[in-house]
């Protein structure tokens, strides 16, 4: 007897649409996942704005790259472009500056292909005549100390305070209760501060037209009368 091959495949091709009926897995490559880009920090000049001043007209920016075939950089204001000299993970470059914002951007290749590529940037102020220079600012009361102990709810504070370029306010915050505000005058200055119990860390800060900041600070402990904790 000739075995009847047709109806065997008729069976099999039967059989398959009940294991998609059951739910049966069926069998698909996973979806293709592309590598995370590099991770590409400066190093220096340092800085958490992003931003930088010099009187300069050329600086030095260093960095470091997770990883990388080649760093190339652009100055996108004067349209100026290189490449970096890239040790290992650690990167270098020595570029020209024009007057005013030269906004500069590192390009790091993971594979040299430009497929995988992370980026940083920075705004560079190039300014002959920029101002450096941070405000000074001291606080000499109540305490010319870095802790004072009060017993009561709002403490008021007072110092002196400075800059080259005359312009400055003087800002204040406390870190306990999140408020903050402009003190009273500049060159001596006056704040009060609302205080929680415990720990007040009291921030105050001069601040010029250049940005510069200079700062002082005073840790007040606010210790809560035994009669008023009874109220």
């Amino acid at each position: 007897m000739i075995p009847d091959r047709r109806g065997a495949a008729a069976r099999i091709l039967g059989f398959v649409p009940l294991l998609l009926v059951l739910g049966l897995p069926a069998c698909r490559e996973a979806p293709y996942e592309p590598p995370p880009p590099p991770t590409v920090t400066i190093t220096n000049p340092s800085t958490t704005s992003g931003r930088y001043g010099t009187f300069l007209d050329r600086i030095r920016i260093d960095g470091t790259v997770s990883k990388a075939t080649i760093v190339r950089w652009i100055n996108d204001t004067s349209q100026q472009h290189g490449v970096a000299d890239l040790q290992g993970r650690a990167f270098s470059a020595d570029i020209g500056l024009i007057l005013g914002t030269n906004l500069i951007t590192f390009y790091a290749d993971a594979d040299g292909r430009g497929t995988n590529v992370g980026r940083v940037t920075i705004r560079v102020t190039f300014d002959p005549d920029i101002d450096l220079e941070p405000p000074q600012i001291a606080i000499t009361f109540p305490t010319t100390g870095s802790s004072w102990d009060i017993d009561q709810a709002i403490v008021v504070m007072a110092g002196f305070a400075g800059d080259n370029s005359g312009s400055f306010d003087v800002l204040w915050a406390n870190r306990a209760t999140g408020e903050s505000g402009v003190a009273a005058g500049r060159a001596q200055w006056q704040v009060s501060s609302r205080l929680v119990p415990g720990e007040n860390l009291i921030v105050v800060t001069a601040r010029d037209r250049g940005a510069n900041l200079g700062s002082d600070s005073l840790r007040v402990d606010y210790i809560v009368p035994p009669q008023a904790a009874q109220r």
